[in-house]
């Protein structure tokens, strides 16, 4: 289903990609959101938050 959001909402093109590097292209994509890196094994939350982009 695609986005109604006329913003950026989605990067697959960053799968793979350092998690630093990726949370800076999120924010400087789409300056709405707040990208935060999640260490492996890190505990999340399930809350869902338009402004934020969670990055593993």
């Amino acid at each position: 289903m695609a986005s109604q959001c006329p913003v950026k909402d989605a990067w697959p093109e960053l799968i793979g990609t350092n998690g630093d590097i990726a949370a800076g292209i999120i924010e400087t994509e789409n300056a709405n959101v707040k990208a935060i890196v999640l260490k492996k094994g890190s505990p999340m939350t399930m809350e869902y938050n338009l402004c934020r982009v969670l990055v593993f």
